[in-house]
């Protein structure tokens, strides 16, 4: 899921209890995940704190319907209107100044999909393919621009160096013994010179699914300048060279105006 730090304001004009509800929805709906938690807000100070309790609105029901009003990051949906995505939102905080420029150092478009492809891990090479098993039994692979990843035995800020046999990326493609049906796995990885502006162009393919990726950054956070989905229908689809040609049709738009820091931002399919 996504998290976010946010202030109330409390300013409402008039006492009460209000509720506040947390609704688990896709893999989470079956349990009907859920979290209630009860705001006490009081206007003034001789008001007894078991008064204002005893007169509250009943507790809220389990749904995966929002309520009327704003939503942020809808579902698998597009912006506008009172649907609007975390780039529509403003930091308190500007963009460093030094970060302004037209054109990034490095722009990586990263692609990820759900593939139906025979993954080695899951499949026998020799005796049976992800065709030959049962529906119930095929297992799709979740990839980045079709390449599943494969740490190193020793971590490379130990080794301070890869093995440029096992490293690859979507311009340095993995050898042909790293692939077979599709399939391909390496330390999948990008050399980017210290003190880079980096794009990051996340895209979510939308193949074998619905699901949204909340893409997560260890350890450092980004900002989030820009986010769309162009084809705003039910599982919809896009692909890495769609985008590549938008960028190029100068379709990607930023917002350089106190965007948002997060460190987990989730991408729509489609989008």
């Amino acid at each position: 899921g996504e998290k976010w730090d946010f202030v109330l304001q409390a300013d409402h004009k008039k006492s009460g209890a209000f509720w506040m509800s947390f609704m688990g929805g896709l893999d989470c709906e079956n349990l009907k995940a859920h979290q209630f938690a009860l705001l006490v807000y009081d206007e003034q100070d001789d008001v007894d704190d078991l008064t204002l309790p005893s007169n509250m609105p009943p507790k809220p029901e389990y749904t995966v319907v929002p309520p009327p009003g704003l939503q942020v990051n809808t579902f698998n949906r597009a912006c506008y209107d009172d649907l609007i995505c975390v780039a529509d939102l403003r930091s308190p905080y500007p963009l460093p100044e030094d970060i302004k420029i037209n054109k990034a150092d490095i722009t990586l478009y990263l692609a990820f999909s759900i593939n139906f492809v025979d993954n080695k891990n899951y499949y026998s090479i020799k005796y049976y393919d992800i065709n030959s098993v049962s529906e119930d039994q095929q297992v799709t692979t979740p990839q980045i621009n079709n390449i599943s990843n494969v740490l190193p035995a020793t971590p490379l800020i130990m080794s301070g160096k890869t093995n440029s046999q096992k490293f690859c990326n979507v311009d340095n493609p993995p050898a042909n013994n790293s692939c077979y049906g599709d399939y391909c796995e390496c330390l999948h990885m990008y050399k980017i010179p210290l003190g880079s502006i980096v794009d990051l162009v996340l895209i979510d393919e939308g193949i074998n699914g619905p699901d949204n990726h909340p893409v997560h950054l260890h350890g450092q956070s980004y900002w989030v300048l820009g986010q769309n989905r162009p084809n705003d229908v039910p599982n919809a689809s896009i692909t890495r060279d769609q985008v590549i040609q938008m960028a190029k049709n100068g379709e990607l738009v930023r917002n350089f105006d106190h965007p948002v820091v997060k460190d987990t931002v989730t991408i729509p399919n489609g989008g």
